[in-house]
């Protein structure tokens, strides 16, 4: 906890906002500094934990989505169903 607090600190903004996008190409993760394209081909699986659902990009990295980040709990079914889809 003291380690997110830090990181989101007044002076220290390495937490920001994130908004993904779905397309044909791939998974987009955007924030006010970059925008990195996910190709599918590249995206290894997608796990889903009773708190967030987890994009993973390599063995040891992912995309972490929090289940606040949706309506409720079947809107965040839905969309890792939909990026499990993409996958293929």
């Amino acid at each position: 906890a003291f380690n997110a607090v830090y990181l989101y600190s007044r002076r220290n903004r390495v937490l920001t906002a994130h908004a993904l996008a779905l397309s044909e190409t791939g998974l987009t993760d955007s924030t006010s500094t970059y925008e990195t394209l996910n190709r599918w081909s590249g995206l290894l699986r997608v796990r889903e934990f009773g708190f967030l659902t987890a994009v993973h990009t390599s063995p040891f990295e992912a995309i972490l989505v929090p289940r606040s980040a949706f309506a409720d709990t079947t809107a965040c079914s839905q969309w890792a169903a939909q990026v499990r889809q993409l996958m293929r």
